[in-house]
């Protein structure tokens, strides 16, 4: 482009990665008749087979007809029509959080992994899925960043040298922040707190550097999917310890 063009480098090098994509000329949009901008010719290959992937959550009754709402993630509450319409596009792809072959409890409820047997700190997909729905968005006060868009943060630090003593990955020791937020925790001097008060209802305080106590908002996403609360999560049943193992090979 030539020197009139007002756009900043990163407006101009998100208008020439559209101009891949699609296919089209990308421009110098001085507006002036004796631009001295050399325009290259639009790319003579298929523009690139772009996908945008949004998440979207319902409960599996809405999909059966249920007037149930539904919820975009980075957008918000839909009806049950438009999740209906979403879910019936050829590109949709339907994920259960709770496995179609999952026994339930003798309550109703289900009990599924809560992190990788191979690693204690890594939440399982589901669990990862479940923190994202109940949360909805980042729960530090002011940030509306989707949840698909943030980190899932231990709110009691967790113990890497002794993993029993703290910080454990279950759902009430995570919750979704915005990465400067996250790395904020992390490397500075604020912290959070969470909790559930009796009445059962998911409470997040913030303490500042100077001591000073910031309650979080009490509404969850379980206000919108209350089948979230049926679901349990326990750790995984330890490894075997190939070393103790005195069984006799066989021959």
């Amino acid at each position: 482009v030539c020197d009139n063009d007002e756009r900043t480098r990163q407006q101009r090098a998100s208008d020439a990665m559209f101009a891949l994509l699609s296919g089209t000329p990308f421009e110098c949009l001085c507006g002036v008749d004796t631009c001295t901008a050399v325009i290259p010719e639009a790319t003579t290959a298929p523009p690139a087979d772009a996908k945008i992937v949004i998440h979207v959550v319902c409960d599996e009754a809405t999909l059966d007809g249920a007037e149930h709402a539904g919820f975009i993630d980075g957008y918000g509450v839909i009806d049950d029509a438009h999740v209906r319409d979403l879910a019936a596009r050829t590109d949709a792809v339907i994920k259960h959080l709770v496995p179609t072959d999952t026994t339930p409890d003798p309550d109703g409820g289900f009990t599924l992994d809560a992190h990788l047997p191979s690693d204690p700190y890594r939440p399982t997909a589901a669990l990862d899925a479940f923190i994202r729905i109940r949360d909805g968005y980042s729960v530090v006060l002011g940030n509306d960043t989707p949840a698909w868009r943030a980190d899932i943060d231990h709110v009691a630090e967790y113990n890497h040298a002794d993993p029993g003593q703290g910080g454990q990955t279950e759902p009430d020791n995570l919750n979704v922040k915005d990465r400067f937020s996250h790395i904020r925790k992390t490397f500075g001097s604020w912290l959070d707190d969470q909790y559930r008060d009796r009445h059962g209802r998911l409470r997040t305080e913030f303490i500042t550097p100077e001591g000073l106590v910031i309650g979080g908002d009490t509404e969850s996403m379980e206000k919108l999917f209350p089948g979230l609360r049926r679901i349990r999560f326990k750790p995984p049943p330890p490894a075997a310890d190939k070393s103790t193992d005195t069984t006799t090979p066989p021959p």
